[in-house]
């Protein structure tokens, strides 16, 4: 309806008005918005024992977590993305009637991808399927979109999302897997280390064992 009264300027200026003025002005507050908060990237969460899947659903806004495993609908990203997040997000921001479940979205993925290696690790498990060809352009992408972006917790669908993987990830338990896996089983060669010193422990172990057996077998 724009383009066909683009020959006209007075015309056109009410539809721009418009969109511009889609809603009313969000009431200015003392208190700050509350934030979601931080959780662990996609690497780091699978050290700490959660696991990826795909979750089969009609949105990609349906997130769970549960039993270690969180469960995300397959998302496909390319050129379009960006505009159409940020578009989005904007209207979240500036229209309070609306509630910020797209915003909360993009600050959950801003938090688990956070390098190409999360990118590859949620491909795999065929939750982003990639159409820009670059696993960092995909990080990239997606650690821009909530900067400078406050999202108040209690209009939206994640806080129980964000709340329970950072319980998980607190648990002391948890916390020693993840130091193990990212210090020890993090490459090959850290591996092979451990692997030998765990060897050389048990031989040295049996051996002590042998010289005591020996010794009160001779001593009775």
């Amino acid at each position: 309806m724009m383009k066909s009264q683009s020959s006209d300027s007075n015309r056109s200026l009410p539809w721009m008005n418009t969109l511009c003025c889609c809603g009313d002005d969000p009431e200015v507050t003392d208190e700050p918005a509350s934030l979601l908060g931080w959780i662990p990237s996609a690497t780091k969460l699978r050290e700490a024992g959660v696991r990826f899947r795909r979750k089969e659903g009609t949105s990609f806004l349906d997130i769970s977590f549960k039993n270690k495993k969180m469960e995300i609908p397959q998302f496909q990203v390319d050129d379009d993305t960006n505009a159409l997040f940020r578009n989005l997000i904007a209207f979240e921001q500036c229209y309070d009637k609306v509630s910020p479940h797209v915003t909360a979205y993009a600050s959950l993925m801003d938090c688990i991808v956070d390098t190409a290696a999360d990118v590859a690790l949620l491909q795999k498990r065929g939750i982003i399927v990639s159409g820009l060809g670059d696993s960092k352009e995909v990080a990239l992408l997606f650690n821009k979109l909530c900067k400078e972006v406050a999202i108040n917790d209690n209009e939206c669908h994640l806080p129980s999302i964000f709340r329970d993987v950072k319980k998980h990830c607190n648990t002391r338990c948890n916390k020693w897997r993840a130091t193990l896996n990212h210090d020890y089983f993090g490459n090959p060669w850290a591996i092979v280390s451990l692997s030998a010193a765990i060897f050389l422990f048990v031989i040295a172990i049996t051996q002590t064992i042998l010289r005591i057996l020996t010794f009160v077998w001779h001593h009775n």
